[in-house]
């Protein structure tokens, strides 16, 4: 089953990409195939943001620092961040009781009888912010600079980040990263790279050497 162009836009989706399982893409399209038959107010806006979230290309003003694998990976993410919602809203019309989908908070705007109350979607899988840092650090290094990297915290635990600002932060991470060993050829990289706003800092140590334990 595809999914509606309306939907994905002719070209730059995700969900054009022949690596795409099946399964995923059948799955969205029977949710987006409910939505369009039901057509609750507000589902232009979902359509506009599900077709920008999976352009590998674009994305958010960052996606440009990333390189492909990293923007093919967020636009995966973001669409499977979606999928809840778009479940949440087809069991909502079942119910008979969706008035709108929210472009912002609350996702949904409800009715029942004389009572009006809004639904929130989120997921429990998202991960800590600095284990996410960590996964795109180590994959946009794969080619180099040879150096370890070990993210120390001084701010609490957070579960919250939107993905594509973590990406963002990571890409601007690497490129300092980069900087670094560019101004030492030839010498063990090593220095600090604060990343104030996950309350983190990246230490870079000679690969197979470690500064100390990293705060957890």
């Amino acid at each position: 089953m595809d999914v509606p162009v309306s939907w994905t836009g002719p070209s730059g989706h995700v969900l054009h990409e022949p690596w795409v399982p099946g399964p995923v893409r059948d799955a969205l399209a029977a949710l987006i195939t409910e939505l369009e038959a039901a057509g609750p107010p507000g589902l232009a806006d979902r359509r506009t943001a599900f077709k920008q979230q999976g352009q590998i290309a674009q994305g958010s003003g960052k996606a440009p620092a990333l390189s492909p694998m990293q923007r093919q990976e967020l636009a995966v993410a973001q669409l499977l961040e979606q999928r809840p919602e778009l479940l949440v809203g087809v069991k909502l019309v079942h119910a008979g009781v969706l008035t709108k989908m929210g472009k912002e908070t609350p996702d949904f705007e409800c009715r029942w009888q004389e009572t009006e109350f809004g639904v929130e979607v989120t997921t429990r899988a998202r991960p800590e912010a600095a284990s996410a840092m960590h996964d795109l650090l180590e994959q946009g290094l794969q080619d180099g600079p040879d150096v370890g990297v070990t993210l120390t915290r001084s701010g609490k635990l957070l579960f919250s980040e939107d993905p594509v600002k973590t990406a963002g932060i990571a890409g601007t991470v690497i490129a300092a990263i980069k900087q670094h060993a560019a101004a030492a050829p030839g010498q063990p990289v090593t220095g600090n790279v604060p990343i104030p706003e996950l309350g983190l800092t990246a230490t870079l140590h000679p690969l197979g050497l470690s500064p100390g334990p990293a705060c957890g």
